[in-house]
């Protein structure tokens, strides 16, 4: 169920920061945009754009820059 919700919010805040997605299918069947179909139309600054995502998403920095492939399990640990 959390995939939905994370799919549902990430969609709601591309399309706030002017993505415009083509849905055809859910986040977690791994088809969520329509393939070719042009998802951002202007410019963007990267740094702006990772800080607003994780906002919305309600992601904890330290958590979302993790590199490590361990299960976050392990890691708290």
């Amino acid at each position: 169920m959390k995939h939905h919700f994370v799919g549902a919010r990430l969609v709601k805040t591309l399309n706030h920061i002017g993505f415009d997605a083509v849905i055809s299918g859910s986040l977690d069947t791994g088809v969520a945009f329509e393939s070719g179909a042009p998802i951002f139309g202007g410019w963007f600054a990267a740094t702006e754009l990772q800080v607003e995502l994780k906002a919305a998403l309600q992601i904890a920095p330290a958590a979302a820059d993790r590199t490590t492939s361990e299960p976050i399990s392990a890691q708290a640990a």
